[in-house]
């Protein structure tokens, strides 16, 4: 049978009323809601979230190359072709989408994909997924952002700080700028938390592990309560005598990256 696909849908008043403030009606909501926030019909916006499904991976990840990887700040700095990097990572994509927590966030009115994220249960190390993508871009012009991630994971052992939870990793959450102002950044977290409450028993412990890559994201995590196991500077970062970071530290406000983990339940 097919997975069941969690449909939300929140009505928001633009630049008024947030996810945030629904969030305590989303947790405890025990079927499927659609919120409103009453607004004039000519200034109402309805924003859908649903559970990605493996099938859905081209949009998703269509969605990311023009939205997200441009924005890293490690792979900007690079002038990385974002469409081979989405081409090269459909395939695992569509598996980790296959853990049915990722999410497609469309304009209820127009059907665009304004929003996406990947999450996923870790089976195994994450050192050595990173050391994958690390072998696989060892020779293409991204390999520092690859091989930065690598570092942030070596000698870090998540399951043994955290006595052997089920580890997810959040490996994407992105919003189109223009509608992040709304909040639906705050509602896939919200509905990613929703859905893992759904997947696992109440009694596991289950922690999400994610790379802070630049000042927003790491404001992002901090604000959410993650706990920051690792640190790379750019300025210092070096690989093979060479600093590739250390202009993006220089001329911008993006200085480190991070690995931080935040229990969900």
């Amino acid at each position: 049978t097919p997975p069941v696909r969690l449909q939300l849908c929140i009505m928001l008043r633009k630049s008024i009323v947030s996810v945030t403030k629904v969030s305590k009606a989303l947790f405890s909501a025990n079927n499927v809601r659609c919120l409103s926030a009453k607004p004039q019909q000519s200034d109402q916006m309805s924003i859908n979230y649903h559970i990605a499904l493996p099938e859905e991976a081209d949009e998703v990840m269509d969605f990311l190359e023009k939205n997200h990887y441009p924005h890293v700040p490690t792979m900007s700095a690079l002038n990385v072709n974002c469409k081979e990097i989405k081409e090269a990572g459909l395939e695992t994509a569509r598996k980790h989408i296959a853990d049915d927590m990722s999410l497609l966030v469309r304009d209820g009115n127009t059907g665009e994909v304004v929003g996406a994220s990947i999450l996923y249960e870790m089976k195994g190390q994450p050192i050595e997924y990173f050391k994958s993508l690390c072998d696989r871009w060892k020779d293409h012009p991204s390999y520092p952002h690859w091989k930065l991630l690598f570092d942030l994971h070596d000698g870090l052992d998540l399951y043994q700080i955290y006595n052997n939870p089920i580890l997810l990793h959040g490996r994407t959450y992105c919003a189109k700028r223009e509608y992040g102002a709304l909040g639906i950044g705050t509602g896939i977290n919200i509905a990613s938390a929703k859905q893992v409450m759904k997947k696992y028993p109440k009694n596991k412990s289950v922690f999400i592990f994610g790379e802070g890559i630049g000042a927003f994201s790491n404001k992002i995590m901090k604000k959410m309560g993650y706990e920051f196991h690792r640190v790379i500077n750019y300025d210092s970062y070096e690989i093979d005598g060479k600093f590739p970071f250390k202009q993006l530290s220089e001329t911008s406000p993006h200085k480190f990256s991070t690995v931080g983990a935040w229990k969900m339940q």
